[in-house]
């Protein structure tokens, strides 16, 4: 699979992603009349933040193995699961709870990039 073709199918996972996130807006704006835009903006926003995107991620070496919705669910599951071990980790060491929701995301999507990028880099110099 070439560059330009892994890019091309990135970019459509993105756009269904935010479809889905603009859906999931305006369906909890039905289901709460009284919450105001904002309010649901920061629910959806924070689910798509600390779960979402994270669990994308971590899901991304089998994105040819399994359709973009079940590793959408399955990996906002293990970004829950390591959301919580590393928050109780973070916070035995002494990090701020305030903390944990700004860099939990970053570090588990940098640690994916490094881990995808790697994996490509090791392949290549095996083959």
């Amino acid at each position: 699979m070439t560059a330009l073709s892994t890019q091309h199918e990135l970019k459509q996972d993105i756009i269904w992603i935010a479809t889905a996130t603009i859906i999931l807006g305006i369906i909890l704006k039905i289901l709460f009349p009284l919450s105001s835009i904002t309010e649901i903006a920061k629910l959806v926003g924070s689910v798509l933040w600390l779960f979402a995107l994270p669990g994308y991620c971590i899901m991304l070496p089998w994105r040819k193995e399994i359709e973009l919705k079940e590793r959408i669910v399955v990996g906002m599951l293990a970004a829950a699961g390591l959301f919580a071990i590393a928050s109780y980790y973070l916070g035995i060491i002494g990090l701020h709870i305030k903390y944990h929701t700004i860099l939990f995301p970053i570090i588990i999507v940098l640690a994916s990039i490094i881990l995808i990028n790697s994996k490509k880099f090791m392949k290549h110099a095996q083959g």
